[in-house]
């Protein structure tokens, strides 16, 4: 089943009409499988975080891993003597941004819409042992099935749909507990069992309803690790059915900010907003999740306008858990 805006965007009936050459090239944009519906073809310059961090030694760790062939990026930036594409870069940051505000190395990842697989592959290489999952449509993970099962041959790839008797045309349904990399169809993930310590939504919540994302928080809250992070990198609702600011996901107090910043994935970039969460016991949050709300709200106002004081004064309120802005 592929969905109508699918069938519209890829120009297909089925996903049986793509060919065997343009799933060979799913990491290229010239195959039309990559980067979605932004209509973004290439990248034309290094990437503004790349500049700044690629000095860190967490961050050429991961630098080190190396993007592989499978799926034909256009592999244009050389950085250390290797080849890559600014997809790979921009997943660099994002394991480098939440590894620096990590304590112990994460056992579960969750993952909201994971693109064609590459940031579950860095992951998988960076810590062999951990298990991953990634939530998205069907029409997703059938990319993300082909990316993985090439790049990392010799690993267990799991299956959830939303009918577990219901036959896949992946793999046997392997349970997520016993598979290395389990890819859930998003209907099914009030059916997934598992208590992850890292959950992202990487600029995948921006395309959904509220509805869907509620449901996505709602399952994070009752199942995360009591002391695990909640990472969401987001712009403004790209769903008219969607929340329109970031800042206005609706997460309980049982959250604390660990980080909060503008992207720094590209120059000037003042329209995604970067949030890193972790889990608390007890409520953390002055005022309740309402008023962290309109404190998240002003930050991404301040932000979208380049009002670079008023973002210094909001974040600092927000990390110090702080609503009042008089305190």
């Amino acid at each position: 089943m592929v969905s109508s805006k699918w069938k519209k965007y890829l120009e297909i009936k089925s996903l049986d009409d793509l060919s065997v050459t343009r799933l060979d090239n799913l990491a290229n944009p010239q195959s039309g499988l990559t980067y979605g519906f932004y209509g973004r073809t290439t990248d034309e310059k290094m990437p503004l975080s790349y500049e700044i961090y690629h000095e860190e030694s967490i961050y050429q760790k991961i630098l080190q891993i190396g993007e592989p062939d499978v799926g034909n990026p256009p592999k244009q930036f050389e950085v250390d003597n290797q080849l890559c594409s600014g997809n790979f870069l921009r997943q660099v940051y994002f394991v480098f941004k939440l590894l620096t505000n990590m304590k112990t190395e994460p056992k579960v990842i969750v993952e909201f819409g994971g693109g064609y697989g590459l940031l579950a592959y860095i992951w998988k290489k960076l810590f062999v042992k951990s298990k991953i999952i990634i939530v998205d449509i069907p029409e997703c993970l059938m990319l993300q099935y082909r990316f993985l099962r090439k790049a990392l041959p010799d690993l267990e790839i799991g299956y959830l749909s939303n009918d577990r008797s219901e036959g896949v045309n992946l793999e046997d349904n392997m349970p997520e507990e016993y598979a290395d990399i389990t890819l859930v169809e998003c209907n099914a993930i009030n059916s997934l069992s598992v208590t992850p310590n890292v959950v992202f939504a990487l600029a995948s919540f921006q395309e959904m309803t509220t509805e869907v994302v509620d449901n996505y928080v709602q399952w994070t809250e009752q199942h995360i690790d009591k002391d695990g992070y909640f990472f969401i990198y987001s712009c403004h609702g790209l769903d008219p059915l969607g929340y329109q600011s970031p800042a206005d996901v609706k997460l309980d107090d049982k959250w604390k900010v660990v980080s909060c910043e503008q992207s720094t994935l590209v120059e000037n970039n003042y329209h995604h907003l970067q949030l890193i969460y972790q889990r608390a016991k007890n409520a953390v949050t002055m005022g309740g999740s309402e008023a962290r709300i309109k404190l998240l709200g002003n930050y991404y106002q301040a932000l979208t306008e380049k009002h670079t004081s008023s973002m210094k004064h909001y974040q600092s309120l927000i990390l110090s858990e702080k609503t009042d802005e008089n305190s």
